[in-house]
């Protein structure tokens, strides 16, 4: 991840990605307050990656006999194990950030 305000380049950890939820950062060199550029194309890929587990899950209850509470909770394993690596990368090598304005 690149710093707009003063160019520094720092790798987006584990403790730092988990630690914004909402994805805002904050440089640790010149401790500009930034935020993520999100474009149409993440939001299709966010809603793509979670149909595709919806209909993983859907067919392990099917084909396995899966209750409805079963079936859920493998949703959200599924989603959250995929999405959550794949933001990360996203967030620290593609997504551009920018300064968030405001005080």
């Amino acid at each position: 991840m690149q710093c707009p305000a003063c160019r520094t380049e720092t790798a987006l950890g584990w403790a730092r990605y988990l630690g914004s939820p909402l994805g805002n950062h904050t440089c640790p060199a010149c401790a500009a307050r930034l935020r993520p550029r999100t474009t149409w194309r993440f939001y299709a890929a966010v809603v793509t990656t979670w149909l595709l587990v919806l209909g993983a899950s859907l067919w392990a209850m099917a084909a396995h006999g899966l209750g409805l509470g079963v079936t859920l909770a493998l949703h959200f394993v599924l989603g959250f194990g995929i999405l959550l690596p794949i933001d990360r990368w996203l967030d620290d090598r593609v997504r551009r950030v920018e300064l968030r304005g405001g005080p």
